[in-house]
C-alpha cells in the first residue's frame, strides 16, 4: 500500500516535469516498478533511439506492403513459387556461365531421339 502511493507521487512528479526520471515495470515482481534518474545526455540517446524504433517500425509496414502486392501480383499472373525458384536458378547459371542443367538434359534426350529416329 505504501508502494502504491510511493509511485502515484513519483509518477505525478515524473509528468509534472518536477523530476527527471522514469518507472520501468519490473518482470521479477508483479506490480512493482523501478526508478531510474535520467542523465541530461541520455535524452538525445533516447530520443534518437525512439526516432530509430520509428522509422524501422515504418520500414517494416513498407516491406509487409511490398511482400503482399508482389504475392498479389504472383497470383493474378498465376507465377507459381516453383516457378519462380527455377527462374531465379536460370539467372544464376547464366550468370556463372554455365549451362542450364536443364536445358542440357532436354538437349541430350533430344539427341537421343534423333538418334533412335535414324536406325
Amino acid at each position: 500500500m505504501e508502494e502504491e502511493v510511493a509511485e502515484s507521487a513519483i509518477s505525478s512528479l515524473i509528468m509534472s516535469g518536477a523530476l527527471d526520471a522514469t518507472l520501468v515495470q519490473t518482470q521479477d515482481h508483479a506490480g512493482l516498478s523501478m526508478l531510474r534518474f535520467s542523465t541530461a545526455l541520455s535524452f538525445p540517446r533516447l530520443s534518437h533511439e525512439l526516432d530509430v524504433q520509428s522509422r524501422l517500425k515504418q520500414e517494416r509496414q513498407l516491406m509487409e506492403t511490398l511482400v503482399y502486392n508482389l504475392e498479389e501480383t504472383n497470383n493474378s499472373l498465376g507465377v507459381s513459387d516453383e516457378c519462380l525458384d527455377n527462374l531465379q536458378k536460370g539467372q544464376a547459371w547464366s550468370a556463372s556461365g554455365g549451362a542450364n542443367p536443364t536445358t542440357a538434359e532436354a538437349g541430350l534426350e533430344m539427341d537421343e531421339d534423333l538418334m533412335g529416329d535414324m536406325s
